[in-house]
């Protein structure tokens, strides 16, 4: 007996583990909600958040449980997607490819599925922004490019989107109508503050009173929480002071609404019934996008694959993680809520940048309002949608690719050209743009060359205006 188990021993191993393995994997794929130990390779940093719910993208499998490619529909993709691409005006839209006139490029890109260009589980082939074609993909349809523009004669086949100048969905924030528009502008503009704020500025007529402004605020004598429940005396303090107050919102309108009973606790769907917009905009990045399913508990820091602050681990992302209970202070949420969770260095170098000082002297007073810069003021500006400016709780959406926070964000306060030098430069926004860049994007004088060439008188004024400037420079 013992010489038998001696010679089986790892035959009788090898068929314990592989029924073990054959257990465990059928219950994952037929029974468990999770199915991440089945995926083929890692998510991208875009969808990484979601990949336990498979269906999510895998929208169209004809087999339960069995997921494929040709599974996930462009409606998939546009659930999350497709409110951006029509904002930005999509440069590649299908209807495109519908027409007959374009059928040909079809030949080396089956540019009418998202797919096509974006396959999942890949990371040896998947380049930033999810794509996973190889670099030379533009030349398959645009040889035409490198052959008749001068400036493209040179260039390697793999830089188009390597240096801020080409999104394949949206070209609009370096077209070149753009580029010789924003031709010759300083580094600093003259009135250097947020797009939003210089909007008040020209908007603001008359002054009013703060009684003018809010003629239903409340006091901590109004607040009418139930006799049964005690609140804390700051928490009574900072809702007084705070712009809820100021507008008439009572303590029960958030832990009470609608006749529900009393929760300590703010639901995001709350939030939601007077911030419809901001709250949409926090579930389509990444901070908010996991409450958009209900089998998925919140972001926590500990998910994330930046580097993030140990104690922040399982902190759970939803308004009031940045919106201070009670207080919902914007100062607060502008910074020092960011700076409590991320831990990368573009983060840490903040606090050493023009930037930072701005922010600190205005909200001193000591400086205009809008001309310092906190996180949000980059990462959740004000942008103006359906004739009204509201802040962008989509932390997301001009991260990727970073050329849309040039027109956004960066240009409100600086030169095109100085912006986009620093934009391309990946060791100036490590450093939290505490230095220009030594580098100079080609891409405005790309496009004044190219209309010095078909006669544009502006431009080639233009042009001799800075030539004269410079020269006076020099020789002083």
């Amino acid at each position: 007996m013992k010489t038998w188990l001696s010679r089986y021993t790892y035959w009788i191993l090898w068929l314990v583990v592989t029924l073990a393995l054959a257990g465990y994997y059928s219950y994952v794929t037929f029974k468990a909600e999770d199915k991440r130990p089945l995926l083929p390779g890692v998510t991208t940093h875009g969808h990484y958040q979601i990949e336990m719910e498979c269906y999510v993208c895998h929208n169209n499998e004809p087999n339960e449980n069995l997921f494929t490619s040709s599974g996930v529909t462009n409606e998939s993709c546009l659930q999350c997607h497709g409110e951006a691409l029509e904002e930005f005006s999509d440069s590649h839209p299908v209807r495109k490819f519908k027409n007959p006139e374009n059928a040909i490029f079809l030949e080396h890109i089956q540019a009418m599925d998202c797919v096509s260009c974006h396959s999942e589980h890949n990371p040896k082939i998947t380049e930033p922004m999810g794509v996973s074609l190889p670099a030379d993909y533009c030349t398959h349809c645009h040889q035409v490019t490198l052959e008749n523009l001068e400036s493209h004669k040179n260039l390697e086949f793999n830089t188009c989107a390597t240096a801020g100048c080409h999104n394949y969905h949206d070209n609009m924030a370096l077209s070149p109508s753009y580029l010789l528009k924003n031709f010759g502008q300083p580094n600093v503009l003259e009135n250097p503050i947020t797009a939003f704020h210089k909007n008040l500025q020209e908007t603001e007529t008359k002054s009013t009173t703060d009684t003018d402004k809010h003629p239903n605020a409340l006091t901590v004598a109004d607040a009418d929480h139930p006799a049964t429940v005690t609140l804390d005396a700051k928490h009574l303090h900072d809702w007084s002071i705070s712009a809820h107050s100021r507008e008439g919102v009572n303590c029960s309108d958030c832990h009470q609404p609608e006749g529900q009973a009393w929760s300590n606790k703010v639901s995001q769907e709350t939030c939601a019934s007077c911030h419809d917009r901001e709250v949409k905009g926090f579930q389509q990045g990444k901070h908010g996008m996991r409450s958009l399913h209900e089998k998925l508990s919140p972001m926590t820091p500990e998910l994330a694959r930046l580097p993030m602050h140990k104690a922040a681990a399982h902190k759970e992302l939803d308004c009031q993680a940045c919106h201070d209970t009670h207080q919902y202070d914007r100062h607060y949420a502008a910074y020092e809520a960011c700076v409590k969770c991320h831990n990368d260095e573009h983060t840490n170098q903040y606090k050493d940048s023009k930037h930072y000082h701005l922010f600190q002297k205005e909200l001193l007073n000591l400086a205009p309002k809008g001309s310092g810069v906190s996180c949000a003021t980059c990462h959740m500006p004000h942008v103006k949608r359906g004739g009204e400016w509201i802040i962008d709780h989509d932390q997301s959406n001009n991260l990727r690719p970073n050329e849309k926070m040039t027109r956004t964000v960066c240009t409100s306060c600086h030169g095109l050209q100085f912006s986009m030098d620093a934009m391309a430069d990946p060791s100036v926004i490590q450093k939290n743009f505490q230095h220009p860049s030594s580098q100079k994007h080609p891409g405005i004088d790309w496009a004044v060359d190219a209309a010095v060439e078909r006669g544009d008188e502006d431009i080639i004024l233009m042009k001799q205006f800075i030539q004269e400037q410079f020269e006076k420079q020099n020789d002083k």
